[in-house]
């Protein structure tokens, strides 16, 4: 990423994939592999039938005042005609992070110091629409070393987000923040736990603590269910050709939020979770006789994102420990 006018080179592979097993529950995918130029840095997002792809790039310049600027690339990505759109911006301040892309927008934000933070929404092309200022209570224990945005929503006239707060003491606090867009200010928060991740979608705050269930919450941050994951292999050993054979385990699974589905991705393949009917996984993608879910001796890899397309389609990216063989695949519903 480091030529400002970055042409996409996009090959479409593809992807060998002994038949997909047709059971009850699960549903028959083509997987198409795809080759991107991208950075280890990226945040993937759905929007329609595209992926978006936001991109923080680390490679900063001087103008002809000498400050430094920071510049964020967004991609759209087709997963219907296969086509891939960019679009890119500098922000004036270096210290700025892209970290949500939600209707359109782009969210970014940037710390003053540790007591500041100012959220920015934008278009892709960089204009602010909107610029939110918080100031970090000091009520919070502790000296504060760092603070950050995990995730944002806006529903009419408020902004819901959850602030991660780390202390000197290297203790972590998360704390969903309710704010008013057109007073500027906070007007609620309260306490979450720590230990996972957090991420709203479709009026919901869902929790995931990394291990075996997932929990949802309102915006007020009232738990309203709680969601049990299906028990499957989690990791895949790796072993690395270039280096004898030596084994090392990756990660493989990974959660997302679509509508008023949950998605799930582990060895066995990709499960949905409809919270509205009856809120039981169900697997839709059977992985068993997947080169990418059940890699061959020295192919394996670790999942690095998992995310599903609001057309139905879903999108997976493996990598290795050195980052330096990552495939991505589009996996398409047929029809």
């Amino acid at each position: 990423m480091k030529k400002k006018n970055l042409v996409i080179s996009i090959l479409l592979m593809s992807f060998m994939c002994a038949g997909t097993l047709k059971t009850a529950e699960a549903a028959e995918y083509e997987p198409k592999e795809q080759l991107y130029a991208f950075t280890c840095h990226e945040q993937y997002y759905s929007y329609g039938s595209d992926l978006i792809v936001l991109e923080n790039d680390d490679d900063h310049y001087s103008d002809k005042y000498d400050k430094t600027c920071s510049k964020v690339i967004t991609y759209t990505i087709s997963s219907e005609d296969e086509k891939a759109d960019q679009k890119e911006f500098v922000c004036k301040n270096d210290k700025t992070y892209a970290f949500k892309f939600e209707n359109n927008n782009v969210y970014t934000y940037v710390e003053h110091g540790n007591n500041k933070t100012v959220i920015r929404v934008r278009n892709q092309n960089g204009k602010v629409k909107g610029s939110y200022p918080i100031k970090i209570d000091k009520k919070y224990p502790q000296k504060i070393k760092d603070t950050n945005i995990e995730d944002v929503t806006i529903k009419g006239r408020k902004m819901y987000y959850v602030l991660n707060v780390t202390t000197k003491k290297d203790k972590e606090y998360n704390y969903l923040q309710c704010y008013d867009l057109k007073k500027k200010k906070v007007i609620s928060d309260k306490k979450l736990k720590t230990g996972g991740s957090y991420e709203f979608d479709s009026g919901k705050l869902y929790f995931y603590d990394y291990g075996s269930t997932i929990k949802e919450y309102d915006l007020n941050g009232k738990k309203t269910s709680s969601y049990n994951l299906p028990e499957g292999e989690t990791s895949v050993m790796g072993h690395l050709i270039n280096l004898n054979g030596v084994e090392y385990k990756y990660p493989f699974n990974a959660v997302d939020y679509n509508g008023s589905c949950i998605y799930y991705c582990n060895r066995n393949g990709v499960y949905r979770c409809d919270t509205k009917d009856g809120g039981v996984f169900e697997l839709i993608y059977n992985g068993s006789s997947d080169g990418v879910f059940n890699p061959a001796y020295g192919q394996e890899k670790m999942l690095e994102y998992f995310k599903v397309l609001d057309n139905g389609n879903f999108f997976v990216a493996v990598d290795n420990y050195e980052h330096s063989g990552k495939r991505y695949f589009i996996y398409k519903k047929q029809q």
